[in-house]
């Protein structure tokens, strides 16, 4: 779903819709909530070592009028608030588990139809109270990568053989990968970073399409989250109307697949070199 704009509410009335074109947030749900993850692209406070975008990954569901996230994973700006004090977080939210480092929130929902629906924000002044409207997009084709991807480790190659696959401890990186008819979205946390004013200690994200076929893998970015927009404006290939994309060759299995760097100058520098991401499924 991406969210178009905000109506207001006065008495439980709505009397405007506000859109504001230059805002994007986009939310992703699994049918059975399971899986869950949003962001967008707000701009960061002035003198913030982050740049732009925040987002959630955990669970979400609709029933009773009510949508409740349950957000197990903050990313960009959002990546600071366990850093507040635990006394503040349960001021502020509905449910805040300490040892699972979870925090659950509940929004009535106003109305909700196949193709869209709108969550009420927090607070009322005089009556009045705003509301997120959200639309589903535009879905293509399934296509046998769909799912709920994680990462689990890194292929090393040596004359285009595999010789060792890395695996990755999730105390020091989280990387999810959604794919679902065409639309793509993503986050990484590397919890080595522990210095908080770096940039990169709020990992990244994106928001975009893909296609697969035949064991080929082609990303393009609508918008991303710190560097994420720079690096792919920077990248060598581009379509025809001039827009940045990426391609990887896949060896995809039942439940994992892996994607491969492609070897080109321009990634070796970035110090991918010759190097798989390898992911398993889990939804």
């Amino acid at each position: 779903y991406d969210r178009l704009g905000t109506v207001e509410f006065v008495n439980d009335i709505p009397v405007d819709t506000i859109l504001n074109p230059n805002f994007r947030q986009t939310k992703f749900f699994t049918d059975d909530g399971s899986q869950h993850m949003w962001i967008n692209n707000s701009k960061a406070p002035d003198g913030s070592p982050w740049i732009s975008g925040e987002g959630v990954y955990g669970e979400a569901f609709i029933e009773n009028n009510t949508i409740t996230e349950i957000v197990k994973e903050n990313f960009g700006g959002r990546a600071p608030i366990f850093l507040a004090p635990m006394d503040t977080l349960k001021k502020y939210w509905h449910e805040v588990d300490v040892d699972k480092r979870t925090l659950t929130w509940k929004a009535p929902v106003v109305y909700e139809d196949e193709n869209s629906f709108s969550q009420l924000s927090p607070g009322s002044q005089d009556g009045r109270r705003l509301s997120e409207y959200y639309e589903k997009v535009e879905e293509g084709e399934k296509t046998d990568l769909d799912g709920v991807w994680l990462r689990k480790g890194t292929i090393n190659y040596v004359n285009n053989v595999a010789v060792d696959t890395v695996f990755i401890e999730s105390t020091d990186l989280l990387q999810v990968k959604f794919y679902h008819k065409g639309r793509l979205m993503f986050f990484t946390r590397d919890y080595s970073i522990e210095d908080t004013d770096l940039g990169s200690w709020y990992g990244i994200g994106m928001y975009g399409t893909f296609s697969y076929k035949d064991g080929r893998l082609t990303e393009q970015m609508d918008y991303g989250l710190y560097g994420n927009e720079q690096w792919f404006k920077n990248l060598p290939d581009k379509d025809e109307s001039g827009k940045p994309f990426i391609s990887f060759n896949v060896n995809l299995d039942e439940n994992s697949y892996s994607q491969s760097w492609p070897q080109d100058e321009i990634y070796s520098e970035l110090g991918f070199g010759a190097t798989a991401e390898y992911y398993e499924r889990i939804k």
